[in-house]
Order: C-alpha cells, then sequence, then structure tokens
C-alpha cells in the first residue's frame, strides 16, 4: 500500500520542516504514523527498524522547504505493520513538526500545528 502525504504552508514565509520522526523522512514508521483499527480502537503494531540520527542540520539534509502559500508532496510505501485483511484503520501522523524561518543551522526552531485530513484504509 502507498500513502501520499502533503504538508502545505499556508503563510507568507518560507519555512523549513524537519523530516526527521514525520512522513517526511521518506519511511513510514513508529511515531511518524498511526494505523488504528477502526472496529476495536487498538493502534496496528510497528514491526520495523528503529532509526538513530546525528543531530538534525541542514547539511546532512535533515530540513525540507515549504515554500510561502505553496505544499510538499511524500509517497511513502507502507511496510512494517500488522495490517489485516478485511479490517478498516483511520490513519493519522504527529500533530506538530519541528520549523526554521531561516535556512541556518543556527537559527531558531519552532514548533508548528499540523492539522491531519480524516482518512481511512481499508486492506483487501
Amino acid at each position: 500500500m502507498e500513502l501520499t502525504f502533503k504538508l502545505s504552508n499556508n503563510t507568507d514565509k518560507t519555512v523549513h520542516v524537519c523530516k526527521y520522526g514525520t512522513p517526511l523522512e521518506g519511511l513510514v514508521g513508529s511515531g511518524h504514523i498511526i494505523f488504528t483499527d477502526v472496529a476495536t480502537n487498538q493502534v496496528a503494531k510497528y514491526q520495523g527498524p528503529m532509526a538513530r540520527r546525528v543531530a538534525p542540520t541542514v547539511s546532512n539534509g535533515a530540513y525540507t522547504t515549504v515554500p510561502q502559500n505553496g505544499s510538499v508532496v511524500y509517497k511513502q510505501k507502507v511496510r512494517a505493520f500488522t495490517l489485516e485483511r478485511g479490517k478498516t484503520y483511520s490513519v493519522t501522523t504527529r500533530d506538530s513538526f519541528t520549523a526554521k524561518n531561516e535556512y541556518l543551522d543556527n537559527s531558531p526552531a519552532f514548533q508548528i500545528g499540523v492539522v491531519t485530513q480524516p482518512c481511512t484504509v481499508t486492506i483487501n
């Protein structure tokens, strides 16, 4: 299964968002996205690798740029979750990301809220 994530910036300033621990990182892992069985309200178990990384910096590619009044789109294959055929899952992401206004490693970081559109998937 492939999921598409879109992060929009509805401000008049370009922001630089840290990809670590979010769907923007290029893999769907524990903490990035949550699948919850709609019928039982049980969270699907993640059985994939856990990542350890160096501190996020511009030079190591940890940030992605989201232009003012623009968006970025990431497509990702979903693996490493115990999703059962015939069940419907709600899909949610983290509720905030770390961002910077300036594209500089020494600029102050801040949290931005993320509004997730409701989404469900049924495994066939």
